[in-house]
């Protein structure tokens, strides 16, 4: 949980991108003071996101590692970025500030960058009993989610340094301009990611099967399967509802959110590839005595065939047994 994370800023500065003007505006010093607490919590919604490395050229990295160097470099480094990322065009870059953070969270130093987008606000003062003036202000950082447009953390102290990106222009990835700005790929590719996430469902499956009905335990790999088939995104928020329907609990849901985690794809967004996951067949097999045994994917380990002479033996293991209507 985010909210359990220790959180300092230990240094902060930001500068106003993409103001209409042919550069941006650079500051010298924006003390925090009193609002620590707000940018605090702005960086707990931004802790879990889309993996990426950075490729060995990127500018950023080499910014961060030149402050990491000598931190005195801080303030001049973060000018260097502003300049860079004002200079980006993307149409759907509103005005704004782009933030840099050197912050402790829970005793890790990492760096973070935020655009952060200017929104308008109606605000009101009272000139005299009774009446009000309303006046508009354009210059704010104001709570609203989407107002926080793109964040990068980075641990330079990770073997190969990496960073957890959120762009909300394209939730599943990062834009062009923003990869182009950071110059990092993704860490997964979406193959990788849509057979991982088939794992986890399949986990989370085995580890209630005992309460899930056979029905739904027994069709997992095509319930995965349409899922994909009619689903462009994974959202970890959002899919072990749909995958689980009404079978779902909170206990299956924090199931799935622990084998995200084990699986290194806790909070990653990504568009499914849909080739990796074929239409599964089931494993079928009738005993010249008539017996016909059926069995998906999932369960193919409870069941074990083996010569025992010149029969067959056949062993299931299970935790439950579901008599099926005829």
């Amino acid at each position: 949980m985010t909210e359990a994370l220790n959180i300092k800023i230990e240094k902060f500065i930001f500068h106003v991108v993409h103001n209409g003007k042919s550069s941006p505006t650079l500051m010298d010093d924006t003390p925090i003071g009193a609002f620590e607490g707000f940018f605090v919590n702005r960086i707990r919604e931004i802790i879990n996101g889309n993996r990426f490395n950075f490729q060995d050229d990127s500018p950023f990295l080499s910014a961060l590692k030149a402050i990491d160097a000598d931190p005195s470099n801080f303030v001049a480094k973060s000018k260097e970025l502003a300049n860079i990322f004002h200079a980006g065009p993307d149409r759907r870059i509103k005005p704004g500030v782009m933030i840099l953070i050197y912050a402790d969270i829970d005793g890790v130093k990492k760096y973070i960058l935020i655009k952060y987008d200017h929104e308008e606000v109606i605000t009101y003062t009272e000139k005299t009993a009774g009446q009000a003036i309303l006046s508009e202000i354009s210059n704010t950082f104001v709570k609203s989610g989407q107002a926080l447009q793109k964040s990068a953390i980075i641990n330079l102290a990770d073997t190969v340094a990496g960073a957890i990106i959120i762009d909300k222009s394209e939730r599943n990835d990062i834009t062009d301009f923003f990869k182009g700005f950071l110059a990092v790929k993704r860490f997964y590719t979406a193959a990788t990611l849509t057979e991982k996430a088939n794992d986890c469902f399949k986990a989370t499956i085995r580890d209630h099967q005992a309460i899930l009905p056979g029905d739904f335990t027994s069709h997992a790999s095509i319930n995965f399967y349409d899922y994909v088939q009619k689903t462009d995104n994974f959202n970890p928020n959002q899919a072990a509802k749909d995958l689980f329907g009404i079978h779902f609990t909170d206990e299956i849901g924090r199931t799935f959110d622990r084998k995200l985690t084990k699986a290194d794809i806790s909070g990653e967004e990504f568009a499914f590839d849909k080739r990796v996951i074929k239409k599964p067949r089931k494993n079928k097999f009738r005993t010249q005595e008539g017996v016909l045994i059926q069995y998906d994917d999932i369960a193919k380990n409870t069941v074990q065939i083996e010569a025992v002479g010149d029969k067959t033996k056949i062993t299931i293991l299970t935790n439950k047994l579901i008599e099926q209507p005829s």
